[in-house]
This record gives C-alpha cells, structure tokens and sequence, in this order.
C-alpha cells in the first residue's frame, strides 16, 4: 500500500508571503493545525501550525487574530515557517511512512510530487482511524508486546508546570503520565505548556494536567486506535487496580503496529 491511497488530498497551502494574521484566519475557517508553506512555483518550503499562531497572537473571533505586539502584525508565514520532518513521494510504501512519522517529533507527513509541491497529507489522526480500517481483523491476534513504549514518562503531580514544559521539551516527550505518590492522577501534553506565556509560574503539573482515560490491561492495537479516536486523547494509560501506570498506548506505537502489520504483507 502506498501513501497516495490513504492521504487527505488535495492540500490547503498558503504563499510564503501570507500575514500571520491571514493564517491564523485560514486555520479556522477551515479547521486546521498546518499549513505547508509554498514559493511561487508551488514548491513546499516550510509549515506554520497552530503553534505559531498561538504563540504570536490570539482569536478574539473566529475571523479575528489579534498580534501580541506591533511585530508580530507584520510578520509572514516565510519568517516563522518550521521545516518539515516527514516529506515524502505520493508513491512511497505506506509502511515506510508510518515508520518515519512515528519517530519524528511532529504528527504529520507530507506528500511531494515530482517537482516538491505538496499533493497530500497524513496525520497522526489519519493513523489512528486506518489502524481499524486497514488492520484486516479485530486485532486479537497482535503480539502482546506490540507497544514499543517501555519507559514511561512519569511527572510527579507537584511538579511546576513549566518545570514539566521543560522535561518534556528535552526529552522530546509529547505526552507524560502524571503521578502522586506513583498513582495515575493525570495526562499532561506538551500543547498544554507549550506556550510559557499562558501558564501561571504557581501552577503544577496536576493543575493543567487532563484527567486520564486508563484501562487496566494492553489492548489489541484495533481497540487502542478506537479508543484514542473515539475519546479524542493521545495516549491512553494502563494501570493497575491501585491506578499505578504499568504501560501506555501512544499514537506512535499505533503507527509502528500498523507499519509492521502492513510490511508483512508487502
């Protein structure tokens, strides 16, 4: 299988040149967290995300982003854009793919035609969702150590948040399991302390943390895909019955399980 078969396509682009504003807009409008930036002959050089957006302004409405400074009103998607880690042929094996974009530190992989423009897209939630469409069975028979997460990233509950911002940014951790007393009180992300500016010095990983969704053994890779999309969370939680974390599902692991599912295939 191929990554033209599966990714969203055709993909929204904006010219190097767009306001920051004019992104900001885009985005909501349209509902998106990137936007491959193009030169004038179409050719992808960069991404802005709802990061930069957040990070230099604010939606006061959704047509309406308001620069944190006069600067930032001037600035365009070409100053602020991000490389991209995943860019890939239409064509390329979809396995590869999903192997690339499971260890990158971003959730996207961006398809290229012949001469570098974007022709499609896949995310971390498209992944998620083929998981139980290209599985070929309800899972039941992948091997129980199908997840590749083995240390699990742990912040204590009384942790400063922008501490935990830290830890995580360092340790490129996108998601940590939030601790007390070494029981699961909490799932923090890493887009919930991005932006230092927002968080209050005083505030604890418990306070910005979201409760967790747990279950108490390893689910087939079918189940663990339904559950992340159906509840909308990026990692799910295995504890124990004292609700101490023994394992945890992430996007990645679903990613490499599917990968491997699809190269044996091959």
């Amino acid at each position: 299988m191929r990554l033209d078969e599966v990714m969203s396509s055709p993909v929204v682009t904006i010219p190097g040149g767009t306001l920051l504003a004019d992104c900001a807009v885009l985005m909501a409008d349209r509902h998106l967290r990137h936007l491959p930036v193009v030169d004038a002959k179409g050719r992808c050089t960069g991404l802005v995300t709802d990061y930069e957006i957040q990070h230099r302004g604010s939606m006061e409405t959704p047509k309406v982003w308001v620069p944190r400074d006069a600067a930032d009103a001037t600035l365009t998607a070409s100053m602020v854009q991000r490389t991209i880690e995943v860019e890939r042929p239409a064509g390329a094996p979809l396995h590869e793919v999903l192997i690339d974009l499971a260890e990158s530190t971003q959730d996207l992989a961006l398809a290229l035609d012949a001469d570098h423009r974007p022709v499609g897209i896949l995310t971390e939630h498209d992944v998620v969702r083929l998981v139980g469409d290209l599985w070929d069975g309800d899972g039941s028979s992948a091997q129980a150590e199908w997840l590749r997460t083995t240390e699990l990233p742990l912040l204590d509950a009384e942790m400063q948040a922008l501490e935990a911002r830290s830890w995580m940014a360092r340790r490129r951790e996108r998601h940590a399991l939030v601790v007390r007393r070494g029981l699961l009180v909490g799932v923090l992300s890493l887009r919930d302390v991005a932006l230092e500016e927002h968080v209050h010095p005083h505030l604890t990983a418990s306070d910005v943390a979201n409760r967790p969704v747990s279950v108490g053994t390893v689910p087939d890779p079918v189940r663990a895909a339904r559950m992340l999309h159906d509840r909308k969370i990026g990692v799910l939680p295995v504890v124990d019955p004292e609700r101490r974390p023994i394992a945890m599902v992430s996007r990645c692991d679903l990613a490499h399980a599917l990968a491997t599912r699809l190269a044996s295939r091959a």
